[in-house]
């Protein structure tokens, strides 16, 4: 949205959507998450008229300021993802931290610039707060270039983060099953129920499981908002290896230089169906997302085939 000349412009504004203390990360008060107004991208908010005033820029300009890319967002809570990189150099550019609309979405995992995975604060800052928090965590860090292992796996996530990405604009038909197979990936771990393969694989440390019983749906939407840059991107990896976006030397070189690849890539498709099946506790739960997944199979590649069958096979089996 360009340079503030006020970092304190959108601060009355935004502690009207919330007022609550700081969260652990990946932790809620209460479920479902907020419903509270997402002020930064609605259109009709009173930020447009903030801003159209204070810097005398046309009201329709102002508006798309704050409109989404069709893509879904990740919960106000949890929108602390960002680029430590891209905020230092922002604020030596601006004078203040720039936070990018691309950080909001739940897709977004990885910066395409830096090559690094979008990272939050150990504590959840509170939303008024977000984006100055966010900076004054990165100056506790050092900053240093990515690693080869690190831009080895960045390059073939960010490959499978703007593909889908691009998708979901542009066959809106498909991002239902897109974003669903990402969450089942992604699935939070509770008593009854296990993680997705890329919220457990890519989890360092490890998360500790939400001590209450939700249903699927419920844990595939609070993995997706809570997990951090690292899972995201392996959510999406698996998604590009299933989709076969990359080339097969370049997985193999992902799989010795990162761990985690190792850790959370089967040998095959059809392993990760049955890995994938795991985060059901019922057969209907099953059944309700084997749905969702179904147009998948249009794509006609065999890996994600492979997938599929598995996954329905592991279904049938549950109770």
């Amino acid at each position: 949205m360009g340079s503030l000349r006020n970092p304190n412009l959108f601060r009355t504004v935004i502690q009207q959507a919330d007022t609550s203390e700081c969260r652990e990360s990946g932790d809620i008060s209460k479920w479902p998450m907020s419903t509270d107004l997402d002020i930064e991208f609605d259109a009709s908010s009173q930020l447009i008229s903030i801003y159209s005033e204070t810097y005398d820029v046309p009201i329709n300009n102002a508006r798309s300021y704050f409109c989404s890319n069709r893509l879904p967002l990740t919960n106000l809570y949890y929108r602390s993802l960002s680029c430590e990189d891209c905020l230092s150099d922002s604020f030596m550019t601006v004078r203040f931290p720039v936070w990018k609309n691309d950080w909001c979405y739940i897709t977004s995992a990885y910066c395409p610039i830096h090559l690094k995975a979008l990272k939050s604060p150990s504590i959840l800052p509170s939303i008024e707060n977000r984006i100055l928090n966010c900076y004054l965590h990165t100056l506790q860090l050092e900053r240093s270039p990515a690693k080869y292992e690190e831009k080895r796996l960045a390059l073939l996530a960010v490959k499978a983060q703007s593909w889908m990405q691009s998708r979901a604009i542009s066959h809106p038909l498909e991002a239902e099953a897109l974003l669903s197979l990402y969450g089942l990936f992604l699935s939070r771990r509770t008593l009854h129920a296990v993680e997705g393969v890329a919220a457990s694989g890519f989890a360092h440390p490890p998360r500790s499981p939400y001590r209450g019983q939700l249903d699927v749906q419920s844990r595939i939407d609070f993995g997706m908002h809570s997990a951090n840059g690292a899972q995201r991107g392996g959510a999406l990896f698996l998604i590009g290896w299933l989709l076969e976006l990359f080339q097969t030397n370049d997985v193999n070189g992902a799989i010795r230089t990162n761990r985690m690849v190792r850790r959370a890539l089967p040998q095959n498709a059809r392993m990760l169906g049955y890995l994938t099946a795991r985060i059901f506790m019922t057969r209907e739960e099953g059944d309700l997302f084997a749905q969702k997944l179904r147009p998948l199979k249009d794509y006609g590649i065999r890996g994600m085939c492979e997938f599929l069958n598995a996954l329905n096979a592991s279904i049938k089996s549950l109770r």
